[in-house]
């Protein structure tokens, strides 16, 4: 009896982020990347038509209002407008912008 394949590990940095989304979609969430690379890189990447997202929360398009909740989506990159590092902002008060509680 032969063991069934290992899936690949493929480690990822996590870098917390804002992603609006064509369809006026907020978007707060974990985006993985590979380690060392830039965001901008990852977003770049040709090889890549898909962004992975943990721990994400959904908007609408004012941010006031949470559509769902999920631990995993793919995002397609094509669907992206703008994405910012959670970390580079510095003020507001949309509920996206507080801390969850756990």
């Amino acid at each position: 009896m032969s063991e069934s394949p290992r899936p690949l590990f493929v480690p990822t940095e996590r870098i917390e982020a804002l992603i609006r989304t064509a369809d006026q979609q907020f978007i707060l969430g974990k985006v993985h990347s590979q380690p060392g690379k830039r965001l901008k890189d990852e977003m770049n990447s040709d090889s890549s038509r898909f962004i992975a997202i943990t721990d994400a929360r959904v908007y609408d398009a004012t941010g006031g209002h949470l559509l769902y909740e999920t631990s995993f989506l793919l995002l397609a990159n094509d669907h992206i407008v703008s994405v910012t590092p959670r970390s580079s902002v510095t003020g507001g008060e949309l509920p996206w912008l507080q801390t969850p509680s756990p």
